[in-house]
C-alpha cells in the first residue's frame, strides 16, 4: 500500500501554504464467513515536504500511521474502509482524507473499491478529496485534503 498525500492550508495569516507526503506501508486482514473483514495497517513516512515560511519548522512530525481495516469482500474484489489511527506527532498533509472519521469533515471518508486481478491478488487505486472544517486538529481554518492511494494485495486465500 502506497499513499502520496497533500494538504492545502487556504485560510492562514499570512497567505496560503501546502503540504505534501508519501506514505508506504502494509495492511493485513481476515476475511470472516459472513465476508466481512477485519485487521490493521501500518503506514511509513517516505517523504514530507511544506512551503511554510522560513524558520516556522515541522515540530514532532508523524513517522509511522498505525490504523484499522474494516469492509467487505465481494465477488468482484474488497471494499476497505481505513479508520483513524494514533499517530506519534502530527500529519501535516492529506492522510486525513484517506482515514477519516467524519468528525473535520462533516462525513466518514468512502469505502474504497479494490478489485481482483487473479487468484488471490487484488489492486486498485483511489483518489479522495475532502475539506476539513474550521475547528478540527487544532485549527480554525478550512483545508483542503487529497489522498491518492494504491494497493497491490496478495494473500495465501486460506
Amino acid at each position: 500500500m502506497a499513499a502520496d498525500t497533500s494538504r492545502a492550508y487556504i485560510e492562514n495569516v499570512g497567505g496560503q501554504y501546502s503540504c505534501r507526503d508519501s506514505w508506504a506501508g502494509t495492511l493485513s486482514f481476515q476475511v470472516r464467513a459472513d465476508s466481512t473483514l477485519a485487521g490493521s495497517g501500518l503506514l511509513k513516512l517516505v517523504r514530507l515536504s511544506c512551503d511554510f515560511p522560513s524558520g516556522q519548522g515541522l515540530p514532532d512530525v508523524a513517522r509511522s500511521y498505525a490504523f484499522s481495516v474494516s469492509g467487505r469482500q465481494g465477488a468482484s474484489g474488497f471494499t476497505f474502509v481505513l479508520a483513524h489511527g494514533r499517530p506519534a506527532g502530527i500529519i501535516y498533509a492529506g492522510l486525513g482524507a484517506l482515514m477519516d472519521d467524519g468528525v473535520c469533515t462533516g462525513g466518514s471518508s468512502p469505502p474504497i473499491p479494490v478489485p481482483f486481478t487473479g487468484p488471490s491478488r487484488a489492486a486498485g487505486s483511489s483518489h479522495l478529496r475532502v475539506l476539513m472544517h474550521g475547528g478540527c486538529g487544532g485549527s480554525e481554518n478550512s483545508d483542503v485534503l487529497t489522498a491518492d492511494t494504491t494497493f497491490s494485495l496478495s494473500g495465501s486465500g486460506s
